[in-house]
């Protein structure tokens, strides 16, 4: 980086070693702001003075995974296979009613759980001359010896339609009562890198130019760039502030983002 890039000679208005401190620091509260968490900071040690510059930015994901996960649980797997597919048809019927393309459907996987060891217990519990006097309502709980699981996996672009569809699910339950079913859905911004680069500079261009005001009201001026580095570059959702330790929302649960960087330089001063 050009060391002149971000100095400037401002006429001296203030002598005097002493001042030099205390004018500092009454300009650093004159010119300081918040910004998220972040404020405003410097430091003077050994001739050289040390600026935070901050960019701040909320940005809109672009791209959204949804994944529906549909349960059902059953003694005979081959007898299952007819309700698996109706289940899996109908989701994907009311997926593309609500503006889903085929195409945008990735996959649709089936696995299943083999839940031996816990049927062979809940099955012997239920069986148990102990239990005779329980109701027939009882009885029917006994757990099956398989769960099979099938995973509708969903990529789009238009975030919105997959916070809608994510929003409305009790629609779909409500049509379907018999479907038991869980939906979770991932927000990306895949512009990151290029976004990132964009405000480590605006960042950089913060610090210098917060130098440049401290400094112009002392009788010194700025000597050469002995250090530039990114002390930080957080992404949370939105809403809620870096290093929030109550209410956290993982950044990929919200469609908009926080981006915050940090970026700290070393002045020496003449």
């Amino acid at each position: 980086m050009n060391e002149n890039a971000c100095s400037k000679k401002h006429k001296p208005i203030i002598s005097g070693p002493v001042s030099l401190l205390l004018t500092s620091v009454m300009a650093f509260f004159v010119t300081s702001k918040a910004i998220n968490v972040y404020r405003e900071k410097f430091t003077l040690h050994q001739n050289i003075i040390t600026t935070r510059g901050v960019c701040s930015k909320v940005v809109k994901s672009n791209e959204a995974t949804i994944e529906i996960t549909i349960y059902n649980e059953t003694n005979d797997l081959n007898s299952i296979n007819a309700k698996r597919t109706s289940d899996c048809e109908s989701m994907i019927s009311y997926l593309e009613k609500s503006g889903i393309k085929r195409s945008e459907i990735l996959s649709i996987i089936c696995s299943h759980q083999d839940q031996i060891n816990d049927y062979i217990t809940s099955y012997r519990y239920y069986n148990d001359e102990s239990t005779k006097h329980l109701d027939n309502q009882v009885a029917m709980n006994v757990l099956k010896r398989f769960k099979v699981v099938d995973k509708i996996t969903i990529k789009t672009t238009d975030v919105d339609l997959a916070e809608k569809i994510s929003a409305n699910t009790i629609e779909y339950a409500k049509l379907n009562p018999d479907v038991y079913f869980t939906i979770s859905t991932d927000y990306r911004y895949t512009e990151l890198d290029n976004l990132r680069i964009q405000m480590i500079d605006e960042a950089t261009k913060d610090a210098c130019n917060r130098t440049e005001k401290i400094i112009s009201h002392t009788n010194n001026r700025l000597g050469k760039l002995t250090g530039v580095s990114v002390s930080r570059f957080d992404i949370n959702a939105y809403g809620v502030l870096a290093d929030s330790a109550s209410s956290y929302v993982s950044e990929n649960k919200s469609k908009l983002k926080n981006i915050s960087v940090v970026v700290t330089i070393n002045r020496k001063i003449l």
